[in-house]
């Protein structure tokens, strides 16, 4: 899978709350899979996990290593979209 693929896969698995095909990614292509950020809103696998209230996709990634400090296009982590809801 190129790089646009596994961006698409992993950030569909976050946006639908899919957690067990976030496992699968990370088992068959390692940590670095899920180090991705839409190209747009700077946003990580885990902002859209959090955004779309799928605690077990934010469980997922934490588990799996990402940076859970890692900030959008304007700097903000995933927690300031926790704190917004």
């Amino acid at each position: 899978m190129n790089s646009v693929g596994r961006i698409n896969c992993v950030m569909a698995a976050a946006q639908s709350g899919d957690a067990k095909a976030l496992y699968s990614l990370y088992r068959a292509a390692g940590p670095d899979c899920l180090r991705v950020c839409d190209g747009h809103s700077g946003w990580t696998a885990l902002h859209w996990a959090v955004a779309g209230g799928h605690v077990s996709c934010v469980k997922a990634l934490a588990e799996c290593g990402v940076d859970v400090d890692a900030g959008d296009k304007d700097g903000h982590p995933p927690l300031f979209l926790a704190a917004q809801e």
